[in-house]
C-alpha cells in the first residue's frame, strides 16, 4: 500500500491495461484466466500489467473493476487450484470488491479505499467477511491467526488499518455469527 498514490494516479492507465503493457502469450491476448458467469461481475484473474509486475506481494489478488489481478497467474492457478475451497472462497471475496467498486464507482472506490483508513477496513472486512463463510460453507479449514496476520499488514496512505488482536477478534466474531456486513 505505501506504492499506492502512484498507482491511484496511474488509474486511468490501469483500466486501459494495454497502455500499462499487460503481459501478453504468443498470439497477443492478454495473459488471463477467464471466470464463469456466476463470479460477474468480475470477469477474470490476469496478470498485472508490467508496470505494476513487482508492486506488492506475491501472493496478492488485487481486484480493480472487473478484473482480478495477480503477479504471477501459472502460480497463483498452481496454489489456488481452480473449484478448490480456496479457489471458490478467494474468488467471493473479490467479486465482492469488484461489485462494490462498480456500485460505487471504480475511481472514487479506489482513492476511498486509498485514503480513508475506516472505509478500507469496513471493504476488507466484507470480502474477508464472504471468503471466510464460504470456506466454512465448503469445510475447509482455516487458520484463524494466519488470516488474522494477513489482515494485520493491510495498510493505506492513512497507516495500518487493523491489529493483529483486533483482526483475531473480528475473525472469530464472524465465525460465532456475531459480525454481518452492512
Amino acid at each position: 500500500m505505501r506504492k499506492l498514490l502512484p498507482l491511484v494516479l496511474l488509474l486511468p492507465l490501469w483500466s486501459g491495461c494495454a497502455l500499462l503493457g499487460s503481459p501478453k502469450d504468443d498470439d497477443g491476448n492478454v495473459i488471463a484466466h477467464p471466470l464463469d458467469a456466476v463470479w460477474l461481475p468480475l470477469e477474470d484473474v490476469r496478470e498485472r500489467p508490467n508496470i505494476f509486475r513487482n508492486a506488492g506481494s506475491d501472493k496478492a489478488t488485487t481486484t480493480v473493476g472487473r478484473h482480478a489481478y495477480v503477479r504471477d497467474l501459472d502460480e497463483w492457478l498452481a496454489r489456488v487450484v481452480p473449484g478448490s475451497p480456496k479457489y471458490l472462497a478467494l474468488l467471493r471475496h473479490e467479486q465482492e470488491h469488484s461489485r462494490r467498486q462498480l456500485d460505487m464507482g471504480l475511481y472514487l472506490w479506489l482513492i476511498r479505499y486509498s485514503y480513508d483508513r475506516e472505509f478500507a477496513l469496513e471493504e476488507e472486512m466484507v470480502g474477508y467477511y464472504y471468503e471466510i463463510t464460504e470456506r466454512r460453507r465448503l469445510g475447509a479449514p482455516m487458520d484463524v491467526d494466519v488470516t488474522a496476520i494477513i489482515l494485520s499488514k493491510y495498510k493505506n496512505l492513512a497507516g495500518d488499518l487493523i491489529s493483529f488482536e483486533e483482526a483475531r477478534q473480528w475473525i472469530l466474531d464472524v465465525l460465532a455469527g456475531r459480525w454481518l456486513p452492512n
